[in-house]
């Protein structure tokens, strides 16, 4: 809809409060800020030749994204998820509702710094919040039995990384280059770690 107008300048807070459905690519490039809420929210739309939704955008809050199950996947770097690369972007939300959160989703959001998942969600994509440099503290919820290859490469802020005995599975690269990393406490039903799954680690 609004894929590209890079001077459109909107301030998205209470707008679009009652939208069930979010479309790829609807504000991709557009330079829209503010806070986003969907409380009505029921689904985000995934499709292969967009970039997504609110990715490159100059939005700062993510409140509210209503009962969605899963935020979608990207495919690489250059077709991201929703929300990468927004810039601006420091406090994120994530519903009860939710229970994945797809590849590339919040890839590159550099200055993220309150990130609260879903206490249902079990799985974390691959590069899921690649290079969040910014986010200080990582909380993994209890539900969470899977995290993707990357999922949380360059987080260098994160200091602490504790695993309940629900995570079975960690992919390659997972917190590479986390270098202000300095205790982890894995939990004891892991089956799989990923190669270099902490590499540059060097605290």
């Amino acid at each position: 809809v609004f894929y590209n107008c890079v001077n459109l300048g909107m301030d998205v807070t209470g707008l679009f409060s009652d939208m069930p459905t979010l479309n790829y690519g609807v504000f991709t490039y557009a330079p829209v800020h503010g806070s986003l809420s969907l409380p009505s929210l029921q689904e985000i739309v995934r499709n292969v030749s967009r970039m997504q939704a609110f990715s490159y955008t100059k939005l700062r809050r993510i409140v509210s994204l209503g009962a969605i199950p899963s935020i979608p996947s990207g495919y690489n770097t250059n077709i991201p998820g929703v929300f990468a690369y927004i810039e601006s972007l420091d406090y994120v939300r994530l519903p009860n509702t939710l229970t994945s959160i797809g590849d590339y989703a919040f890839y590159g959001c550099v200055v993220a710094t309150d990130i609260t998942l879903s206490n249902q969600c079990k799985t974390i994509g691959e590069a899921a919040f690649y290079n969040c440099k910014a986010l200080p503290e990582l909380n993994i919820p209890d539900s969470v039995t899977s995290i993707g290859a990357y999922a949380f490469r360059s987080c260098g802020a994160i200091t602490e990384l504790v695993f309940s005995d629900n995570v079975d599975t960690i992919g390659a690269c997972a917190f590479y280059d986390c270098n202000g990393l300095k205790t982890v406490k894995l939990g004891k039903k892991i089956v799989e770690l990923g190669d270099r799954l902490f590499y540059g680690c060097v605290n």
